[in-house]
């Protein structure tokens, strides 16, 4: 936690600096504390089978409030088939039985925590059409993510009204349990030529296609009254559907009736940016919003995707680009975010990595959790996971990687006095791929974060310094947190690749020896190993200029790859009807054509030849002007369990407890630290 600073006015120091994004925002007779709120990015695995809000679930939403967020979303989840029909994660995700009012007591629970921290509840409910029926008729949807679609007639003009009635009659179950909002969704009506309507509600114009949602909006105001907002979630333009323009239109047509506009990026890839397609600063719905606030709709705008710099924030905000921010993983990230701002601590908020884990993975373990935020999914169970320290010890980290760095912080900021070796003249361990590769400069951006944290907690960082378990033991330290990390994989099947002395032979390149070498590689390079980090590798060369074959075994390349919202799907092809599907990062034209064969064993290297088997056992040879071994990593163990006997108490954190990722390495650096 951040020291209170104070200003000229006895205020914090955040106070001032962030006048514009701390300040309350008034709507109709309704104050929003600040001007952020938590949108639909609901974390998919924080509950079991429960049909109530479990424990963790509660926890974690009332904890976004706590965090800051004016405003909270929180999606009905109510669809019975939720359990029984869909793909992937979406059978996991939670599912609440509101036909059992047992379950009312919890979210009146719920409704009440957010309030505690002066939030708001803001209900994400789907608007139900009778057994049978949708809007337009033909294939709909009912059931969860990924679920088919249901032929359907289109529902009588006469009915529409009894539908709106009937969502208000929902929308008063959820109001009289403590929510304060609702989200209409207007988006799917901006779609003027799937509107197969010929009556007032059909697409012969944005006026009539909006003139159903509209309607249920009305009831909804009529019956609830103007303190009960509403607000609605739309693309700020769309690949096929509708412009800004027809956006500025639809605020407009909504005076009145709908409170906040939350724009979003223009695709389902844009609005969900990663490391590799997002520049920091460059947010094109800020341009959506400044249209919109131009066009002089009377509706607060708010802004989504990809937000957390509070600087940034501060300036879109005094400079009228906007109303509020919406934003989720910036929460995620750093539950402390918006104290550390009233604080003045604002250079202390934890960094996102953008890899979108919070999102879902599509593959188990079924877990919710943050790269850099090991308390996420865990708030909960935090008194029985912690050990408050009785007094404070003597710590001594061996490794300054990311788990060692985060072992030494988290210990550091529990009063313990830590010293961090590093066997290198730099920290970071394998994050320093990050200052190199292009796109991972969120990486970059952490493990600085991480050496600045370091820094401002007192921790004694000695680098250049390998110390013997001779010299550690003399020092007299309590603890000694073994965060030795993981050495470079070296294959033993392939001809050719290692010399007499089991080193790589000459002329061939390990994939962390190209970092910053990239110039020294020839013109034509083959990448041995199809992995995340392999693929990675050979968008580094790529990008630079390289001509790049990749050979994996596997039957996919980033076979290890979170399947959601990241590296394997982060960006939409434009076609035809200007949307053509979501491809990977690699097939990128700026990566220069990577070539990747799949199902390919390679048996033998030289430094400028790879020799390899298809599937069928027939054999080939590349030839190529460089070699990069692209294989794996493996625990250096053995030199963290010489370290035990140095101290009365010994830990490890990081590859050395199991080759992972930055989550797994933060994880358990969190736990080493939280033991002492």
């Amino acid at each position: 936690m951040g020291t209170t600073k104070e200003g000229t006015a006895g205020a914090p120091a955040g106070n001032k600096r962030y006048r514009h994004l701390l300040s309350p925002l008034k709507i109709g007779g309704v104050v929003l504390k600040n001007r952020t709120s938590f949108p639909v990015a609901p974390p998919h695995f924080l509950q079991g089978p429960e049909t109530f809000p479990a424990e963790g679930f509660m926890t974690f939403y009332a904890g976004l409030a706590r965090s800051g967020a004016a405003y909270v979303y929180l999606d009905q989840w109510n669809n019975p088939l939720q359990r029984t029909v869909g793909q992937g994660d979406s059978l996991r995700m939670q599912f609440f039985d509101m036909d059992d009012p047992s379950v009312h007591n919890y979210f009146s629970q719920l409704a009440d925590d957010v309030h505690y921290y002066g939030g708001k509840l803001c209900l994400g409910a789907t608007i139900d059409f009778p057994q049978g029926y949708s809007f337009n008729g033909g294939p709909a949807f009912f059931g969860p993510p990924m679920t088919p679609p249901v032929d359907t007639e289109q529902l009588p003009r006469e009915r529409l009204e009894e539908v709106a009635a009937a969502h208000v009659e929902k929308i008063r179950l959820y109001r009289d349990l403590g929510y304060d909002m609702v989200s209409i969704r207007l988006e799917p009506y901006m779609d003027l030529a799937a509107n197969a309507r010929t009556d007032e509600y059909g697409g012969q114009s944005l006026a009539n296609s909006l003139r159903f949602p509209l309607l249920v909006a009305k009831k909804v105001k009529e019956a609830f009254g103007r303190d009960f907002l509403i607000d609605t979630i739309i693309a700020g333009e769309s690949l096929t559907h509708f412009t800004t323009a027809d956006v500025c239109e639809m605020a407009k047509l909504a005076e009145g009736l709908i409170d906040i506009i939350v724009l979003r990026e223009r695709d389902v890839a844009a609005s969900h940016p990663t490391s590799f397609t997002f520049t920091p600063g460059e947010h094109p719905v800020v341009g959506y919003a400044r249209q919109v606030k131009a066009s002089g709709a009377k509706v607060v705008v708010a802004v989504n995707g990809g937000f957390q710099d509070p600087d940034e924030l501060e300036k879109y905000l005094a400079d009228g680009d906007c109303d509020m921010i919406s934003m989720g993983r910036a929460f995620f990230a750093d539950f402390d975010y918006m104290r550390k701002i009233e604080n003045g601590d604002a250079d202390d908020i934890t960094p996102c990595l953008f890899c979108n884990k919070c999102h879902g993975t599509l593959r188990p373990p079924w877990l919710t959790y943050c790269s850099v935020n090991p308390v996420m999914g865990n708030e909960h169970k935090l008194h029985r996971m912690v050990r408050k320290p009785d007094a404070s010890r003597k710590v001594c980290v061996i490794g300054g990687g990311p788990a060692g760095m985060y072992a030494a912080i988290y210990a550091a900021r529990n009063g313990h006095s830590v010293t961090l070796y590093e066997a290198k003249e730099r920290l970071g361990g394998q994050l320093a791929h990050g200052d190199y590769f292009a796109f991972k400069w969120t990486i970059a951006r952490f493990a600085h974060w991480q050496e600045r944290q370091l820094e401002k907690l007192g921790v004694d960082v000695r680098l250049g310094i390998r110390p013997t378990p001779e010299r550690i033991e003399a020092e007299g330290y309590d603890v000694v947190i073994a965060a030795t990390g993981a050495a470079p994989g070296v294959p033993g099947n392939i001809e050719g690749l290692l010399a007499a002395d089991g080193s790589v032979a000459d002329g061939i390149w390990l994939g962390q020896d190209t970092w910053g070498r990239v110039d020294e590689l020839g013109k034509r390079v083959v990448v041995v190993g199809g992995s995340e980090s392999g693929m990675e590798h050979a968008m580094y060369f790529g990008e630079n200029g390289h001509e790049v074959t990749v050979l994996t075994r596997q039957g996919e390349v980033a076979s290890d790859a979170a399947k959601l919202h990241y590296i394997t799907m982060s960006w939409v092809v434009p076609g035809s009807k200007g949307f053509d599907g979501i491809r990977p990062e690699w097939a990128k034209e700026k990566y220069n054509g990577i070539k990747c064969l799949t199902n390919s064993t390679t048996v033998a290297v030289t430094p400028t030849s790879v020799t390899y088997k298809d599937a069928d056992g027939v054999e080939h040879v590349i030839e190529c002007d460089s070699v990069v071994i692209c294989g794996g990593v493996k625990p250096r163990q053995e030199e963290a369990i010489a370290y035990a006997p140095s101290a009365p108490a010994f830990k490890m954190a990081g590859d050395v407890v199991k080759v992972g990722n930055i989550q797994t390495a933060s994880r358990s650096a969190f736990a080493a630290a939280n033991q002492i």
